[in-house]
């Protein structure tokens, strides 16, 4: 596809292709670390990747992104503490890696993978198609990567979903938040691609307000409404 063939294109296929080869050794090979501290190893090396293809290739679109990616994950905590703490829908493995409050510290940029690759393949997107429709493939593409992640990396263990309607392991309330949160990641990138760093933590925060909120409607529409109706 034409839309993808521009050099940044091909040296971001082969850091994430990379970064599986190393995801893959790290959460499998028998070495006497927790889970947790594995994850957060790889979510280390993973900026360092990016980072470091960016300043090598002169990609300061990649930084660019990464940097709003990062404030978003790091904001991400309260929500995954909302979900944990108020509703009880969420549980992480205690198993001695570092952690603030009940999550993870490795959450902090865990979320960060997934936004740059939204961000990314939908800013190419819609240098081809635009419009409206650049919106929907977006928002198909967050609920492809977010409901894959949902559905297998409980068996790490990294987190489960508890006492809500799922799918296997999948949490079908949380899909929809989910979805409109790789939509408001890419429409609010928009706003502050190459723009100071205080405009990023700004619209990151409102993001994560967004996403917050969806949880609390679709939680309060599809378990306490529709299935108990």
């Amino acid at each position: 596809m034409e839309v993808f063939s521009q050099p940044s294109d091909r040296d971001l296929a082969l850091i994430h292709a990379l970064f599986a080869v190393i995801a893959a050794v790290t959460l499998l090979a028998p070495i006497p670390m927790v889970m947790g501290d594995r994850i957060l190893a790889l979510v280390i090396v993973y900026s360092i990747l990016i980072l470091y293809g960016a300043i090598q290739r002169g990609y300061r679109e990649w930084i660019d992104i990464w940097l709003f990616s990062i404030i978003l994950s790091m904001l991400m905590i309260m929500p995954d503490w909302f979900l944990v703490a108020q509703l009880n829908v969420l549980t992480f493995p205690v198993d001695g890696t570092p952690m603030i409050g009940p999550i993870p510290l490795y959450m902090g940029g865990l979320w960060a993978i997934p936004f740059f690759i939204i961000i990314y393949l939908g800013n190419r997107i819609e240098e081809w198609v635009g419009g409206i429709l650049v919106n929907v493939i977006v928002a198909l593409i967050a609920l492809i990567i977010f409901g894959i992640a949902e559905a297998t990396l409980w068996a790490l263990p990294s987190w489960q979903a508890q006492n809500v309607f799922m799918i296997g392991h999948v949490a079908v309330y949380i899909l929809f938040p989910e979805m409109i949160l790789g939509l408001a990641v890419f429409v609010t990138y928009a706003q502050v691609r190459e723009r100071q760093i205080w405009r990023k933590i700004h619209w990151a925060f409102l993001t994560m307000l967004v996403y917050m909120g969806s949880i609390s409607f679709f939680y309060f529409l599809i378990e306490r409404i529709i299935l108990q109706a």
